[in-house]
């Protein structure tokens, strides 16, 4: 039944992830077309939208359908192509927006930039993995990890997830396809793992797509292993995935963990439960879960005149960072009401506090982020607050740590900003522009 399954699928699409960006200089006419060696050993677990070189940065434009760079001194805005006399209109020789590709995952790796795309031919969809120069001068097909036959008409489907992920020479794509069994739609779930070096490509499951295969999620890596999470029929399960051997590894954490966690380094695994209101560590070496803190402080919940109103109570944390040294614990905005002298309600706010713990637990800063946020950017009305509470991002790099927020119109992760760690560590983070997309 599994292969005559397989033998009907649809128009299918890869999906899991958004347009994101890219960065280097484009618009000076080089000829090279050489492409750096692969330098970078770890996955970059940074920004998934923009790509910062210094100069400028890279990204993917959907409005204007091709791969672009901004160069921070200058301005300038233009296509990732030095083609002479390129026109830019989706001709097959444009290496910024040629039509042949639907691009879907964008990142930037060991000097280069990657991506994956689909090209459909009158019989086929062809699922590839791309290599494009950073002086915009070559486009490469590094591998062809899924070929599929075109068999029906089911609408292809886009659905913004997880980024593309490459992690020492080795990548791996999680995806889904849209089919039909003859009376219903479905979704098969697979995820490619690319060997850069031998162009190799094998399959996490048994299958390399199938209704029976578990979607993976939260995925992350550290040292020769990938990290992510499977739902299981009652808990969710985090595994490991050895990329030098192929094997994969069960984690056994305690009841309550869905699927949020951090890896500090290859024998310890912070990680929630309870509702995300209790941090816990699992040791690897020897198995053993441990509780270590409780994540409770004062909520203000209303002020009557100037009497706080409000009870201690375990908030929720919404996503882990570490920056390898400290745990970064995101918490989920309570808000505020204010209310005049007659008890009336005149206005609210949202409290957005990032927690930092050290190896050890201790907490060591506690930032309230919209109110940093806000300062930086100059907007306190309910409708920043809207974004801050629903699309904030953090990563870290070297000595600094950014967050990113989106456009005026919610659209796309498109503002960041930056301040040094040192001085979030403090507690007191003065959050600076440190570049935008606007296009």
């Amino acid at each position: 039944m599994r292969k005559r399954l397989f033998g009907m699928i649809s128009v299918c699409l890869l999906a899991m992830t958004t347009l994101a960006g890219c960065a280097d200089k484009s618009g000076e006419e080089k000829q090279t077309g050489d492409i750096p060696a692969f330098v970078e050993e770890d996955l970059n677990q940074g920004n998934d939208t923009i790509f910062n070189i210094g100069e400028g940065y890279y990204y993917y434009s959907k409005t204007q359908h091709g791969f672009r760079y901004a160069d921070s001194a200058t301005g300038n805005d233009l296509y990732l192509c030095n083609k002479p006399e390129c026109r830019h209109d989706g001709n097959e020789f444009c290496v910024a927006t040629n039509e042949k590709y639907n691009i879907e995952r964008v990142c930037m790796y060991g000097g280069r930039i990657f991506a994956t795309a689909i090209e459909e031919t009158d019989t086929q969809f062809k699922y590839h993995l791309l290599s494009i120069a950073p002086d915009g001068s070559v486009l490469n097909e590094e591998v062809t990890f899924l070929t599929l036959e075109k068999t029906g008409g089911i609408p292809a489907k886009h659905v913004d997830k997880n980024r593309l992920y490459i992690h020492r020479n080795v990548v791996m794509v999680p995806f889904f396809l849209v089919g039909d069994d003859g009376t219903k739609t479905i979704q098969l779930y697979g995820t490619a793992v690319i060997n850069l070096d031998t162009k190799e490509v094998t399959f996490l499951d048994e299958e390399p797509y199938s209704a029976e295969n578990t979607e993976i999620s939260e995925i992350t890596a550290y040292g020769d292993y990938f990290y992510y999470c499977r739902a299981g029929k009652k808990k969710t399960i985090l595994y490991r995935y050895n990329i030098k051997d192929g094997t994969e590894e069960e984690h056994k954490l305690m009841v309550g963990f869905k699927g949020n966690y951090a890896v500090l380094d290859e024998n310890t695994i912070v990680y929630t439960k309870s509702n995300n209101k209790v941090l816990c560590v699992y040791h690897r070496e020897t198995g053993e879960n441990e509780e270590k803190v409780n994540l409770r402080r004062w909520q203000v919940i209303w002020y009557q005149g100037e009497v706080a109103n409000g009870f201690d109570q375990g908030y929720e944390a919404i996503d882990l960072k570490t920056d390898g040294e400290h745990l970064y614990v995101m918490e989920k905005e309570w808000r505020i009401w204010y209310e005049d002298e007659e008890y009336n309600p005149i206005g609210s706010s949202e409290e957005a506090y990032v927690h930092v713990f050290d190896r050890e637990f201790n907490e060591v800063a506690a930032v309230d982020m919209a109110e940093a946020m806000a300062f930086a950017t100059e907007v306190r009305d309910e409708t920043q607050d809207f974004y801050l509470k629903y699309n904030r991002k953090m990563y870290f790099e070297k000595d600094k740590v950014f967050c990113v927020l989106p456009n005026e119109n919610n659209t796309a992760e498109s503002y960041v900003y930056v301040c040094k760690r040192e001085d979030f560590l403090s507690g007191n983070p003065q959050f600076e522009l440190a570049y935008k997309r606007e296009k």
